[in-house]
């Protein structure tokens, strides 16, 4: 009898990630001040969390808790067929562990705080790096069925996810699922994490000099972070909001130092953009609100080709 070893190990993995998940959501979260990465995909989170990891922090990262939007890319992915996305099944358990812990704060009248990492990034380089991984990690089908053999047919089929979300007519659900993926960054800040943490940031001062700012919520405390600034003001913010300050940044999971990188830089080197669709994105993700004028045309200049 012939065993598919892959598959053997995908049961394994799946059978004690379960367990695992199980024993966890029976509890609430076990520290009275929990430490919580909590950001948009693909900005640098997990560099943060590998720094206060190897500082002796326990820390919990995760992208959507939101039930609504959790909701809704979990049934486009099963509509499109591809692996089980754990970081949507963990964001899921989570926000119950966390229901629990906001209960029991309640109930005892602490003063206990959520600390809370979060950041902010272009969101086209966003919406671009997911793009690029699920093509590669999770729908290496798609690349054949699309027949996407090279950089000029991934731009092809970027631009037409990007038109597809915008429009939200895609009626192949492969492309609707990028499409959501592609669009999370312009809903995250609105949909995500005022819903989540009653903080409405962008009704709020953002510190464009320094690159960072601290909000309060009724039992949270944020540090908001931009990404591109991220080696420059990361340990100060550490600081300001849990009041340590580790000895260095330990850098992870950049996506040009992975697997397909190479192709991945060119494709970022290369890609050219309607101008409507990189200011649609701008507009909705409220970029405005973190950087500023000039800056703001040198990423037009960038994804437009305009120089």
């Amino acid at each position: 009898m012939n065993f598919d070893r892959n598959k053997i190990k995908f049961a394994y993995y799946n059978v004690h990630y379960s367990i695992k998940h199980m024993i966890e959501n029976m509890t609430s979260l076990p520290e009275a001040e929990p430490i919580i990465v909590y950001s948009m995909r693909k900005v640098g989170s997990t560099t943060l969390t590998s720094t206060l990891l190897t500082a002796g922090y326990k820390v919990y990262k995760h992208h959507c808790l939101s039930s609504i939007l959790n909701k809704q890319l979990q049934q486009s992915a099963a509509s499109s067929s591809i692996k089980t996305q754990h970081w949507l099944t963990d964001g899921a358990a989570f926000s119950r562990r966390l229901n629990k812990w906001r209960r029991e704060r309640a109930n005892s009248r602490s003063n206990n705080r959520l600390k809370i990492f979060t950041f902010v990034k272009d969101p086209i380089s966003i919406a671009l790096s997911d793009y690029f991984m699920h093509l590669y990690e999770f729908m290496p089908q798609v690349l054949k069925a699309k027949r996407i053999q090279n950089i000029k047919d991934l731009k092809a089929y970027f631009e037409f996810v990007l038109h597809s979300a915008i429009a939200n007519d895609s009626t192949d659900p492969v492309t609707a699922f990028l499409g959501r993926i592609c669009l999370f960054p312009t809903l995250w800040f609105q949909q995500e994490l005022k819903t989540t943490m009653a903080v409405d940031i962008l009704n709020m001062p953002f510190d464009i000099n320094k690159g960072y700012s601290l909000y309060h919520g009724e039992d949270c405390d944020i540090a908001l972070i931009r990404t591109d600034k991220l080696s420059q003001v990361t340990l100060d913010a550490i600081y300001d909001l849990i009041k340590y300050r580790p000895g260095c940044i330990v850098e992870q999971n950049v996506r040009s130092k992975m697997a397909n990188g190479e192709l991945y830089s060119a494709l970022v080197d290369s890609i050219r953009l309607p101008l409507n669709i990189v200011e649609e994105y701008f507009l909705r993700a409220s970029i405005a609100h973190f950087y500023t004028k000039d800056e703001i045309e040198l990423m037009l200049d960038k994804w437009c080709g305009r120089k």
